[in-house]
């Protein structure tokens, strides 16, 4: 069967009426289904129709053609990364409703509100303020996890030095929080508050208090396959497929993990 993708952030798809929407997942037959409801109480809701994944009010159908609302983007649009549509040649994007030239081939993108963040082949990441121009421009490696909180703030795993880096406006790093050797980062997400990683490998998930430096580690679900924040910004998925129990993960919680019923045969749970 064709593996599920994923999104976590589409607020003008919404078609629920009283529900909140935490986001949506696509599923093998690429229909996009919101997940509706509140942590601890959510469900898969109804088909909003086909679309490979979407961005915003960007959507990228399964023909590889890319929309806004209904303005029809140039050219043919191939990848959705954490926010940024690329093109084929992933040298340029689209982003929050601006079209980016990066100059180089794009491994990794991000993108918020203030900012998008690329990490470019020729292992260097470079931040780019909203009006597309460079804002810093640092060494990386393309083994990296980026992410952006929602305001913005800059973060990324090392993994040749098994730290949570967080940089400030000129580039400068911190340190967040560091880990054994052993551990490889897959997935990287943030919210205001924590960072969540995902160990697909070693089957761990990890939390970062950002703010006190803290770090605890939990069994990560079997089928986890990703780490994204939700529309709310308090929750974050671990898993994708709609066929299977989606597993949330709330970081201010002593047993964080909650589960959405799967969807099964026929539209009912």
């Amino acid at each position: 069967m064709k593996r599920a993708l994923f999104l976590f952030s589409v607020s003008a798809l919404a078609q629920s009426v009283g529900s909140p929407t935490l986001g949506y997942v696509i599923d093998a037959d690429s229909r996009l289904l919101p997940i509706l409801g509140v942590p601890g109480s959510a469900r898969l809701g109804e088909s909003l129709g086909a679309a490979a994944a979407a961005d915003g009010s960007t959507v990228l159908r399964t023909n590889g053609e890319a929309y806004r609302g209904a303005q029809r983007i140039e050219g043919q649009w191939a990848f959705l990364e954490n926010g940024v549509l690329l093109d084929a040649a992933r040298r340029q994007g689209f982003a929050r409703g601006r079209r980016y030239s990066f100059g180089s081939e794009v491994a990794k993108a991000a993108a918020s509100e203030s900012r998008v963040l690329t990490l470019l082949a020729n292992e260097n990441l470079v931040a780019w303020d909203a009006t597309g121009n460079a804002e810093f421009s640092v060494p990386a490696s393309i083994w990296w996890s980026i992410a952006l909180s929602p305001a913005g703030e800059i973060f990324a795993f090392d993994a040749a030095a098994k730290s949570l880096l967080r940089f400030d406006a000129q580039g400068r790093e911190s340190v967040v929080a560091a880990f054994e050797d052993g551990i490889r980062i897959d997935a990287l997400a943030v919210n205001a508050t924590h960072a969540v990683m995902a160990d697909l490998e070693h089957g761990k998930v990890y939390i970062v208090d950002i703010a006190a430096k803290s770090t605890r580690a939990l069994k990560a679900p079997d089928n986890t396959d990703t780490v994204k924040p939700s529309e709310s910004g308090g929750v974050f998925l671990l898993s994708s497929d709609p066929s299977q129990p989606l597993w949330l993960l709330d970081p201010s919680l002593k047993n964080p993990l909650l589960v959405v019923p799967a969807k099964v045969e026929g539209g009912r749970q």
